[in-house]
């Protein structure tokens, strides 16, 4: 039972870090884009300063980026679901401490 009980504990702890190391790269790719791309819609302007074009591409923008981390979300979820068909267990961290023999100043 206990053995059990540890595997669902350790199934939520990767699942946990494997959300945020997906979500990190979703959103970390996303603001690379807009800041070498941003100019193109006005990234740093209010909305009634930008001029038709850069409304236009705004709004391209916004709907790339949705379905960007609509897409993400889904195979995140999906990736997590994936997870709930293994068993898993967590390595404990293995230290070694070597001891050498030398002078002593």
């Amino acid at each position: 039972m206990k053995t059990r009980k540890n595997q669902e504990r350790n199934k939520k702890i990767l699942k946990r870090f494997i959300k945020k190391r997906i979500e990190t790269t979703m959103i970390g790719a996303l603001a690379a884009f807009e800041e070498v791309f941003g100019d193109i819609w006005g990234y740093d302007k209010d909305y009634e300063d930008l001029t038709t074009k850069e409304k236009n591409f705004d709004e391209n923008w916004e709907y790339v980026r949705t379905r960007i981390l609509d897409l993400g979300n889904l195979q995140l979820k999906q990736a997590l679901d994936e997870l709930d068909r293994y068993n898993l267990e967590l390595e404990p961290y293995h230290l070694d401490f070597v001891i050498k023999k030398g002078k002593r100043k």
